[in-house]
């Protein structure tokens, strides 16, 4: 532990970021973790995460549509790539299959 200093100027609050931020997904390696949650009215609401390199990323329902559909069509695929555009309600997401 260093100085209050230190820590204060090292420290980096826990976010989540999203799937989409990743270049590549791997879907065998990740385990997706399921969290209820209560958002700044008090309503609960649940996501889905996984954590690479003790980064938190979400993981939208759409997303893990997209990948069980590619499963079924090439089911030997190993990474995934998915594309976000659109903000807010109107986010949109799109998996397409790498390699």
């Amino acid at each position: 532990m260093g100085s209050l200093r230190e820590e204060a100027l090292a420290y980096e609050p826990q976010t989540t970021l999203n799937i989409a931020d990743l270049t590549a997904v791997p879907i065998d390696d990740l385990n997706l973790i399921h969290e209820e949650k209560e958002d700044s009215e008090g309503h609960p609401y649940s996501q889905n995460i996984v954590v690479i390199d003790g980064k938190r990323y979400r993981v939208p329902a759409t997303v893990l549509e997209g990948i069980q559909t590619i499963i079924r069509l090439k089911p030997e695929v190993k990474n995934v790539k998915v594309i976000k555009s659109g903000e807010g309600k109107l986010t949109k997401y799109k998996v397409e299959p790498l390699e």
